[in-house]
């Protein structure tokens, strides 16, 4: 099926028609008339960009794969191995090769985007915490766009994990309501018990104890700073296991 990428060009043959017709009821040269005014309308076609989209699907009896290990530090909560058993099964059927993820930043975009192209498939082994780089829709986009085909493995969780973020804007007007958001994410869809107690210039502000079933749940809490200068803000987060702190500056 014939498309156009700017059809509005298009209308502009009306206008040549119809000149086209006025000068020959005017007694102009008929053919002299008719051909100008093809060769005006193919012109006009041409401006219009006319683009035809065909289907077309390839098989691959023995596709090339890449495996991207993500061994980053939030992996540690799930099953290690996976990847390599993966890696031991495919090599006997097809070429395999596999891509080691360490350090403390997880740039799945980035690795998808470079190991990426039209000769091969990817599989990601991975949580999907992509926290530097990329964004990983853009790198699975730029995969598919050039006809590589993505796939995703996720091991199974060994252990569950609370982790606490803190956001709000770096500073604060002096006597003015100041609010923050505390996010408690935890690496399972669980039941979890916690206590969070949270301080201002040691302060405390807010503090109880909640059940959590969802991932993430948030915590709105107002604070008003009365002097000058950089202040801290500082949230406990305990649990029978763990008691990690997280701190922020505010100037």
């Amino acid at each position: 099926m014939l498309s156009f990428e700017q059809p509005i060009i298009l209308a502009f043959i009306l206008p040549v028609l119809a000149g086209t017709l006025y000068l020959m009821l005017k007694g102009g040269n008929k053919k002299l008339l008719i051909s100008r005014a093809i060769v005006l309308s193919l012109l006009i076609v041409a401006l219009a960009s006319p683009f035809t989209l065909v289907s077309q699907v390839t098989e691959q009896e023995n596709p090339q794969l890449v495996i991207i290990s993500d061994e980053t530090e939030s992996m540690q909560l799930f099953e290690e191995g996976v990847a390599d058993e993966l890696y031991e099964s495919l090599t006997t059927k097809t070429p395999t090769s596999l891509v080691r993820l360490t350090g403390d930043k997880t740039a799945l975009g980035d690795a998808v985007v470079q190991y990426a192209s039209s000769d091969n498939q990817i599989v990601l082994v991975t949580d999907g915490n992509n926290n530097y780089g990329k964004d990983l829709e853009e790198g699975l986009d730029f995969a598919q766009n050039i006809g590589s085909t993505v796939y995703a493995v996720t091991p199974e969780i060994e252990s569950n994990d609370l982790s606490i973020q803190v956001k709000g804007d770096k500073t604060a007007v002096k006597g003015n309501e100041y609010r923050f958001e505390i996010i408690v994410s935890q690496a399972e869809e669980v039941p979890v018990e916690y206590t969070f107690n949270a301080y201002a210039d040691d302060e405390l502000i807010r503090s109880g104890t909640f059940t959590q079933s969802s991932r993430q749940r948030s915590y709105q809490i107002p604070y008003r700073f009365n002097e000058l200068g950089a202040h801290e803000i500082k949230i406990e987060l305990s649990t029978q296991q763990m008691r990690p702190i997280i701190s922020i500056m505010i100037s």
